[in-house]
C-alpha cells in the first residue's frame, strides 16, 4: 500500500467532535469555571481585561501557537504581567461537556478582589455605590497545554517569567451592574465582553473578541462568537523547561503600532517553524508572514488570511462543519467603503451552511447578505462589526448569491469561507501552508516587477475577488467569470497545497476567445495578460488535470495587476 500522504488530512466529518469533559493541566478532573484554586496553580478571571489584552491571549494561543507565559507573584494576586517570549507550544482544545449560562454575583469588595483580582479596581467604583454586580458567563471549552517546551535561560524577557499557562478556558461574559435603590438592590445595566467602562452597544459591535451568550448556547455559531478568554489557570515553571540560550531560539513577532498591520516576516515564520521542529512540537504557527517593507498589499492580505484560519481551527475544533468542495470555498479581496463582492455558487436545498468573514484591521464593518435563486434574502448579518457571520439552512436548489460589503471605516481587505455540515476537514496547517505559498509566489513577483523598472510592483486586482480557493478532485475545473480587468498587465498565480501535485491555469477573452495558460506540470502556474482590454470581459479556469492517484487538491489562485 502507497505511503500515507498529507492529502489524506482531507477527510470527510461525519460527527461533531464530542469529549467526556475538560482536563486541566496537573491531569486531573477540571474543577468548575471561575472557582479560584488555592494552591501553587492560580486561577485568574479575566473580567475587566482590555480587549485588547484579550486578543493578544488569544493570538498566543490560537494563531502563534506559543506558550503563553506570565510573571505572577501570589503574594501579590493584584499584578500580573504577560511576558513576551515567543516559545513554541501545542495547546489542545476540549469541548466542554455542556452548555449553560453561568452566574458570579458579587456584593461586596472583599468578594470582589478574591474572584477577580487582577482587575477588581475596574468594578470597585460600582460597590462603593451601593450596587452588587453579576458575571454571566458561559464557558464552551478550553485549551490544554501538551507535553513540554523550552525557554532559553539567556533572553532578559524570558527571564521575567514565573508561570505558564496550563489552560485557558474560552467563552463569552456579561457584566451587569445592580442598582441600588431606596429598600435595596434592583434592575441592571449589562454591559457585555470585556468590563465595565464601555457602552452595550459598544459591546455588542465588537463581535468575537468579545462573545455573545446566545452564539455559546446555539451550535452552528459557537464558533464565532463564543472563543473570549474567560479564564486562565497558571503552573511555576520548573527548572526543566529552562535551558541555556543557544538552545532555543526566541523569534519575535512584531505587533500593529496602530497604524495598520506589520506581521511577521517570511524569515521569521520559518525560523518559528524550524524551532517547532527542534523543540519536537507538532503544532504549526498559523500566521502568514509578508514583510511590509518588501510588499505592503500583501502584509494586509496575510493578516485577513490569518483570521480566517483562526476561525478554521476552531470550526475543526468544535463542529461538525467542513468546507464545501461543491465550489469556491475561500474568497479574498480588496474593498472600498460601500463597495461589495459577491459569490455566485449553488447550494443544496436541506443542507446547513455556515459562511464568516474577517478583515484586516479592527476599523471596518464587514457585513454578509445572502440572497436565494429566487432573489429572497436567506440570511443577513449586518451588525457594526468585521466579522459577520451566518448560519443557516438552504431552503432550495440552485445558485445563491454570496456577498460582502465593506460599509464603514478605511478600505480592507476581506476573506470570506463557505462551509457546511458534514463538509470537507482541511487541517489548518494544509491552509496556512497554501495561503503562504501563494503569497510568496505573489511577493517574488512584485519584487521581480520593480527591478524590471516598473516602480510600485504588483497590486491586488481590486473589480472583484483577488483570491479564491476551492478542492478539486482529478480532472475537475473550477471557472471564474466575468472578470473586469483594469488596462494595467495583469498577473495571475495558482497554488495546489501539495508541491508534487499539477494544477494548470487558463485566462480566456469572452469576447475574442482569445486565451493564455500554464499546463506545465507542476503546482504553480502562472499567466500574464499583457495591457487587458477593459472593454471586455475575462473568465479564469484552475484546472486539475486526472493524475492517476485519485487524490483531490487544494487549490488557490490570486489576480495581481501593475501598480500605478
Amino acid at each position: 500500500m502507497r505511503p500515507l500522504s498529507r492529502l489524506q488530512k482531507l477527510t470527510r466529518w461525519t460527527a461533531p467532535l464530542a469529549l467526556a469533559g475538560l482536563v486541566a493541566g496537573s491531569g486531573c478532573t477540571k474543577q468548575k469555571v471561575m472557582v479560584l484554586v488555592a494552591d501553587n496553580h492560580p486561577t485568574i478571571n479575566l473580567f475587566g481585561f482590555e480587549e485588547s489584552e484579550l486578543h493578544h491571549i488569544n493570538n498566543t494561543v490560537e494563531l502563534h501557537r506559543n506558550v503563553f507565559l506570565v510573571a505572577y507573584d501570589p503574594k501579590k494576586p493584584n499584578t500580573m504581567e504577560w511576558i513576551n517570549c515567543p516559545v513554541p507550544a501545542e495547546y489542545k482544545y476540549h469541548a466542554a461537556p455542556g452548555r449553560r449560562v453561568e452566574t458570579i454575583h458579587i456584593s461586596n469588595e472583599a468578594e470582589l478582589q478574591a474572584k477577580v483580582p487582577v482587575n477588581y479596581a475596574r468594578f470597585q467604583g460600582y460597590l462603593k455605590a451601593g450596587n452588587a454586580v453579576d458575571f454571566h458567563y458561559v464557558t464552551i471549552g478550553a485549551y490544554e497545554l501538551m507535553g513540554a517546551f523550552k525557554i532559553p535561560k539567556g533572553d532578559p524577557d524570558c527571564a521575567k517569567a514565573t508561570h505558564y499557562v496550563s489552560t485557558l478556558s474560552v467563552g463569552a461574559f456579561v457584566f451587569a451592574e445592580q442598582v441600588s435603590v431606596e429598600g435595596g438592590i434592583a434592575g441592571q445595566e449589562t454591559t457585555t465582553g470585556v468590563g465595565a467602562g464601555l457602552d452595550a452597544s459598544r459591546k455588542k459591535a465588537s463581535g468575537t473578541s468579545t462573545g455573545d451568550l446566545d452564539s455559546c448556547l446555539d451550535e452552528n455559531q459557537a464558533f464565532f462568537d463564543c472563543f473570549t478568554p474567560l479564564q486562565l489557570m497558571m503552573t511555576p515553571i520548573p527548572e526543566r523547561n529552562w535551558v541555556d540560550g543557544h538552545e532555543t531560539q526566541v523569534v519575535r513577532v512584531e505587533e500593529s503600532d496602530g497604524s495598520g498591520y506589520t506581521g511577521p516576516s517570511r524569515e521569521q515564520v520559518q525560523q518559528q517553524q524550524q524551532q517547532r521542529e527542534a523543540a519536537g512540537v507538532a503544532s504549526v504557527d498559523l500566521s502568514l508572514g509578508v514583510d511590509a517593507e518588501v510588499w505592503r498589499p500583501g502584509s494586509f492580505m496575510a493578516h485577513a488570511l490569518e483570521q480566517v484560519l483562526l476561525v478554521a481551527q476552531r470550526v475543526n475544533e468544535s463542529s461538525n462543519y467542513g468546507f464545501d468542495d461543491k465550489a469556491s470555498t475561500v474568497v479574498a479581496g480588496y474593498l472600498r467603503n460601500g463597495q461589495s463582492h459577491s459569490l455566485n455558487r449553488p447550494l443544496e436545498a436541506g443542507a446547513k451552511y455556515a459562511v464568516f468573514a474577517t478583515g484586516a484591521t479592527d476599523t471596518a464593518n464587514l457585513d454578509i447578505i445572502i440572497t436565494g435563486p429566487s432573489g429572497q434574502e436567506v440570511a443577513v448579518d449586518q451588525a457594526d462589526d468585521n466579522n459577520p457571520a451566518v448560519s443557516f439552512q438552504a431552503p432550495e436548489d440552485g445558485g445563491y448569491q454570496i456577498r460582502l460589503v465593506l460599509t464603514g471605516g478605511s478600505d480592507e481587505f476581506g476573506a470570506m469561507v463557505i462551509m457546511r455540515e458534514g463538509g470537507l476537514r482541511i487541517d489548518t496547517d494544509i491552509l496556512q501552508g497554501a495561503f503562504q505559498s501563494l503569497l510568496d509566489n505573489a511577493t517574488a513577483a512584485s519584487s521581480k516587477v520593480i527591478e524590471m523598472g516598473f516602480g510600485s510592483g504588483l497590486v491586488f486586482h481590486e473589480n472583484d475577488w483577488a483570491l479564491s480557493g476551492t478542492v478539486l478532485y482529478p480532472g475537475e475545473t473550477i471557472r471564474q467569470r466575468g472578470l473586469q480587468l483594469d488596462p494595467q498587465s495583469a498577473v495571475f498565480t495558482g497554488v495546489a497545497h501539495d508541491p508534487n501535485m499539477n494544477i494548470d491555469l487558463e485566462i480566456i477573452d469572452a469576447n475574442s476567445g482569445a486565451s493564455e495558460a500554464d499546463t506545465a506540470p507542476d503546482a504553480n502556474p502562472l499567466v500574464l495578460i499583457d495591457k487587458p482590454d477593459p472593454n471586455s470581459s475575462y473568465d479564469m479556469r484552475l484546472m486539475y488535470p486526472d493524475s492517476g492517484n485519485g487524490e483531490p487538491a487544494l487549490a488557490t489562485a490570486l489576480i495581481l495587476k501593475l501598480g500605478e
